[in-house]
């Protein structure tokens, strides 16, 4: 008996190992303090005077601590008018460079396509994204430390902005293809925002008055719900090894019972 419990223990112990210090929540569970840090643009600071609970990162923050209590340490390092690697005001680079320097982050969530739509090409916004990215991997290896890289997509335009934004989508689409060429989970935000849009547009803008902002409840409806889902996709399943030794036990203390 005291063999099949062991064994049972070693596969489950194994098993979720594999992939416990490979995204934030397995990480968490596995009981790790994690230093959560943003960059960004006004989207995720949200004008930098909002209350913190309105800010979509906030409040991830909340449910994660409401979930595993003390482990989650936040800084918001995201800049209004931003884009990925403007100087003035601080944009992804200096905005990188600030968490690298002073954070020591676990997790670094970036967004910038949004205004970079505005200012520069697809090409170029991938560019700096890699760019990023890489340098973030070169920084936790110097380190000898973890650092989950998570990319968002964020909301669609409403009228008065749109046209300044025409190719959106592309931009969206180009981290879409850099989250992938680099194995990260992306938050893809944006299919919520734009399915609101084309059915309840009179709820999107209320989410979103100002047509480029969401609110503090246009976070919580859409923005949160996608990063709760995509954050808990990475909790591994158990595996079918699990499983078996699991009703292997079961059968076993049956027939201890029995006997």
């Amino acid at each position: 008996m005291k063999k099949i419990t062991c064994l049972v223990l070693f596969i489950l112990i194994t098993s979720s190992a594999a992939t416990a210090s490979a995204a934030i929540v397995p990480r968490l569970i596995n009981g790790e303090s994690l230093n959560l840090c943003a960059i960004g643009t006004s989207v995720t600071l949200y004008y930098g005077s909002a209350p913190p609970n309105w800010r979509w990162f906030e409040q991830t923050g909340s449910w994660l601590d409401s979930l595993y209590p003390g482990q989650v340490t936040l800084s918001n390092r995201a800049v209004g008018g931003a884009y990925s690697n403007s100087t003035n005001p601080r944009g992804g680079f200096l905005q990188m460079h600030d968490v690298l320097d002073n954070d020591d982050p676990d997790a670094i969530f970036i967004e910038f396509a949004i205004n970079d739509a505005a200012v520069m090409t697809v090409a170029q916004s991938k560019y700096n994204l890699q760019y990023m990215i890489n340098t973030i991997n070169t920084w936790a290896t110097d380190h000898s430390k973890q650092v989950d890289i998570v990319i968002c997509t964020m909301n669609n335009c409403g009228p008065t902005l749109a046209a300044t934004r025409p190719y959106l989508a592309d931009f969206y689409q180009g981290y879409r293809d850099v989250a992938a060429d680099n194995g990260l989970l992306l938050i893809d935000n944006y299919p919520n925002w734009v399915n609101l849009y084309n059915t309840n547009f009179t709820l999107w803008q209320t989410y979103v008055p100002d047509d480029i902002h969401p609110s503090g409840a246009g976070n919580t409806a859409i923005i949160l719900p996608e990063v709760q889902a995509s954050l808990m996709s990475e909790v591994p399943e158990p595996s079918t090894w699990a499983l078996l030794a699991l009703a292997g036990l079961a059968l076993a203390w049956r027939r201890r019972w029995r006997a």
